[in-house]
């Protein structure tokens, strides 16, 4: 029965191993990004408000053109949507950030809301 077991445990852990995927931005799991600064941009989705589509960037935004790069992705590869911006703020909380800087530009299709996380200092 041991050996049961044991198969069982060396099965699960290797599944996990192979398959488990993370959240990224763009092609880049968060968890390996070491930045000490990630700005946050967000806007409500059209017709749901309560919703918003963000993308983040650490620096590797040079053009509008890359914006995709910002994108965060789910386990299967497709852009998340947050509970407004504080689900956002509490998903890289997660990750080692806290909300440093706040601000909201008015654009013409709403407000675009910027957030700013600053990495915690590891104590």
């Amino acid at each position: 029965m041991d050996k049961v077991k044991f198969l069982l445990a060396l099965t699960l852990a290797m599944g996990a191993a192979f398959g488990a995927k993370s959240q990224t931005i763009g092609t880049v799991p968060i968890s390996e990004i070491n930045a000490p600064y990630i700005e946050i941009v967000g806007q409500a989705k059209l017709l749901k408000i309560f919703e918003v589509t963000i993308y983040a960037d650490y620096g590797q935004i040079g053009s509008m053109k890359e914006i995709r790069d910002g994108h965060i992705l789910d386990d299967n590869g497709k852009r998340m949507a947050f509970n407004g911006m504080m689900g956002a703020v509490n998903f890289f909380a997660a990750y080692g950030y806290e909300l440093d800087f706040a601000y909201p530009l008015s654009t013409g299709n709403g407000l675009v809301y910027h957030y700013i996380l600053k990495k915690r200092e590891l104590e």
